[in-house]
């Protein structure tokens, strides 16, 4: 052995770290969150296969429901979330948007 005591850390730091680490995570789930309701709209605008049908079908409900979910979160979660994620959801949502107008 050395003799050396490794540096002490202060429960500061570990909690800080803590926090970032769940601020991450939260932010990774939201991503999912999102990417979830812009897949149930996708499908619903008859962009990409039903998973259960294996068909493209057109709900314009379903994508409705999904697409007001997203517009939902932004505005609940304005100035709460990163730039980045405010961006992301925002490119997801606007032609989403403009897809179901187009269907309408």
């Amino acid at each position: 052995m050395s003799g050396k005591v490794p540096p002490q850390t202060h429960s500061s730091d570990s909690s800080h770290d803590g926090d970032k680490k769940q601020h991450q995570q939260d932010q990774l789930l939201l991503m999912m969150l999102i990417q979830q309701y812009q897949q149930i709209a996708q499908v619903g605008l008859g962009k990409i296969e039903n998973p259960a049908t294996g068909e493209l079908e057109v709900d314009l409900s379903s994508a409705r429901f999904a697409i007001d979910t997203l517009s939902m979160l932004q505005t609940f979660t304005k100035g709460n979330i990163t730039k980045e994620l405010t961006e992301y959801l925002e490119a997801i949502l606007d032609p989403l948007k403009k897809e179901a107008e187009e269907l309408s």
